[in-house]
């Protein structure tokens, strides 16, 4: 076994020991006070989400969260998530949320009142959350996460579960769906739209895009080209060794977020960690959302980030490559093939981060003109790759022109 996989295992098993029973419900309006006993701090107070699962965190915001199980045709049973405005009797046109890499459906409910999914829901659109095979919202027919199988897919196989999921929500509404995907959401969604263009033209009405990870040629920040090149070989090494992890939504055994909270010190060099990964941010996370921020990240599935390196180093949108004899056998040919971004049959919204260091504005500029319909539009905002969701101004900064999309295209 590598030595610097030995050192990977080493550090997991210690911050396993490190961690210590604390109550996390309560939010502070500094970061310092987290340290300073916050049950019993003035600047801190009780958040009812920090501990809530998606029932009772939509219920915390007057809202009625159904899930509904559905089945892909390579036997995945993925978990829908369907909101309900109880001040709405009958829904608008139906909006589906499909999250991003490390993430899960919650994400989308992460921010309190100011939520992306709240905002939308309030505006009294059918709201559908969609959550990929490998979260902890999802299972396998006849796998599980033990199995090595379990893991095996690449972005590829991500519009798989979109096909199920997205004829599902149009079979019970009978209406055509519009499509939000945030990064891996927007991966998932292209591949999707631009390998079953015929099916997808029946089902979408119009798609936007967030950030979304397909050419990533100019990354900046820790994902480089050259860190790419230096860590290729360990991402190989641990995707061999099956060591994919999904972290608890319950903070007492989030791995990450238990991480990130032992210590003062501990708290900035998470802060700090995130914005070399994903952009230093014009609004970063404001302290109270600090808790929900960590437990959003759900999980390390090294296939999909493989695959993404593959891309980022060929500056390539293609599917996985397996070698020489491998794609040989997968795909009958040497190499893998492109996915034709061409082929997406709808209108597209496409939005990207003044700040994003994981999908630079560049590259999401220069990729837009390239492939450009005319019935194509794009936008800015002013985040990093992922801040907006946690962000208590998120009205005024961007849902108010997502809104503004939503009601020009739907």
């Amino acid at each position: 076994m590598p030595f610097c996989t030995w050192l990977l295992i080493l550090f997991f098993l210690e911050c396993l020991i490190l961690i210590r029973a604390r109550n996390y419900s309560f939010v502070c309006n500094e970061i310092e006070a987290y340290m300073d006993n916050p049950e019993n701090n003035s600047k801190c107070w009780f958040d009812p989400d920090v501990y809530a699962d998606p029932v009772q965190r939509a219920l915390n915001h007057g809202f009625l969260l159904k899930k509904h199980n559905v089945r892909t045709e390579d036997g995945w049973i993925l978990t829908l998530f369907r909101l309900k405005n109880l001040k709405h009797s009958g829904q608008k046109n139906v909006i589906f949320l499909q999250h991003g890499l490390a993430a899960d459906a919650t994400c989308f409910m992460a921010n309190g009142n100011n939520s992306l999914a709240f905002i939308l829901a309030e505006e009294g659109y059918d709201v559908w959350m969609g959550n990929y095979r490998g979260t902890e919202f999802s299972s396998h027919q006849t796998l599980t996460p033990l199995n090595k199988k379990y893991w095996d897919f690449s972005l590829t196989e991500l519009s798989i579960d979109l096909a199920a999921v997205i004829q599902f929500v149009h079979t019970k509404t009978k209406r055509k769906i519009l499509y939000i995907g945030h990064s891996m959401g927007g991966t998932g969604g292209v591949i999707y739209l631009s390998t079953r263009p015929e099916e997808a033209k029946n089902y979408i009405s119009h798609t936007i895009l967030i950030q979304p990870a397909i050419f990533m040629s100019h990354t900046v920040g820790f994902f480089t080209l050259e860190n790419i090149k230096t860590y290729y070989g360990l991402l190989q090494t641990m995707d061999y060794m099956n060591l994919n992890l999904y972290f608890s939504s319950n903070p007492d055994e989030n791995l990450i977020f238990n991480i990130c909270v032992r210590s003062l010190a501990d708290i900035k060099f998470c802060i700090n960690l995130f914005d070399k990964i994903l952009g230093t941010s014009m609004y970063p996370i404001s302290p109270p959302k600090l808790p929900m921020a960590l437990l959003a990240i759900r999980g390390v599935i090294y296939k999909l980030i493989l695959h993404f390196s593959q891309i980022l180093h060929s500056g390539e949108f293609k599917m996985f490559d397996y070698g020489t004899k491998g794609n040989l056998q997968v795909y009958n040919s040497t190499k893998p093939p492109f996915f034709d971004i061409t082929k997406i049959p709808t209108s597209v919204s496409w939005i990207y981060g003044e700040t994003d260091a994981l999908v630079p504005k560049r590259d999401i500029l220069e990729n837009f003109e390239k492939y450009r319909k005319p019935n194509w539009d794009i936008y800015g905002i002013p985040y990093n790759h992922g801040y907006f969701l946690f962000d208590e101004q998120v009205s005024k900064r961007f849902s108010n022109l997502l809104l503004k999309l939503i009601r020009k295209h739907i």
